[in-house]
């Protein structure tokens, strides 16, 4: 039997967060690299005639970034990572990460204005963007080490009517959707998340206490359990990721064990992937 065999398959049924720690010790995959990047992926979604979250500009020194000229309201990341955002907002600044420390008004939309143990002046801004060209996100996750390091500058989506928005992850292994995830700022207060078939049939799931993402097609053939995640914030939605490692194998979408070895089962994984 082969490694796969061996290390994983030898473990019946296995979860998705076991599947991901598989990919992590074993796939060194091109299109891994394009995907994680959150700059590259744009131009590999938009070559498919996928709508994508617009940017201002993109930077590999923090004094490319147009500091005199921001917009009232934006969003700074960094393209190689997951979670190093800083949220500019009416002329102040504030450490965003993943928005977890921010409270959201009773229609789910983001108020700064209680935060204000996050702000941040401009020169640590500054130099927390240095630090990031500077820094590699996770030596853990092999995609995230072959990023070229840049800053990006993004507007912030705002819903086109009233209301929160709301984002969907697809899940997928080898190009099919296996499981759709709809959360918005309301459910994610409640560690929540609606989970549904690909026909979008609701799925009695256990609540999700830190679910980040779906899923989309990578070359056929391949295993991709990494997300489209759409944001719709109007009529039509957009791409805002796609993750090749979810939590970094840390912790399952879920926790509702049935699903998550039901989630991972369509995903086969192959000793030759290094290829």
């Amino acid at each position: 039997m082969g490694r796969v065999s061996r290390s994983l398959h030898g473990r019946l049924h296995p979860d998705l967060a076991r599947k991901v720690r598989w990919r992590l010790r074993h796939e060194r995959l091109a299109w891994m690299v394009t995907c994680a990047d959150m700059w590259a992926v744009k131009s590999w979604a938009a070559q498919r005639g996928v709508s994508i979250a617009p940017s201002i500009t993109v930077a590999s020194r923090v004094d490319d970034l147009p500091w005199q000229q921001l917009p009232r309201r934006c969003i700074l990341k960094a393209s190689h990572s997951w979670s190093w955002n800083l949220l500019h907002w009416d002329g102040l600044w504030y450490r965003f990460s993943d928005g977890d420390a921010f409270t959201n008004n009773a229609d789910g939309s983001l108020d700064p204005s209680k935060a204000s143990h996050c702000l941040l002046t401009t020169a640590e801004v500054k130099s927390i963007a240095a630090t990031w060209l500077a820094s590699v996100y996770s030596k853990r996750e092999w995609a995230y080490t072959q990023i070229p390091p840049r800053l990006l500058l993004e507007e912030i989506l705002q819903p086109a009517r009233a209301g929160p928005l709301f984002v969907i992850r697809f899940f997928a292994m080898h190009s099919v959707v296996r499981a759709i995830g709809v959360g918005s700022p309301l459910y994610r207060r409640d560690n929540a998340m609606v989970f549904m078939d690909s026909y979008w049939r609701p799925l009695l799931v256990c609540s999700a206490p830190r679910i980040d993402d779906g899923s989309s097609g990578a070359p056929r053939r391949r295993a991709f359990v990494c997300p489209l995640r759409l944001i719709r914030h109007s009529d039509l939605p957009l791409l805002g990721e796609v993750t090749v490692s979810l939590h970094g194998g840390l912790i399952n979408p879920s926790e509702d064990p049935a699903f998550n070895r039901w989630l991972a089962d369509p995903w086969h994984l192959i000793p030759w992937s290094r290829r």
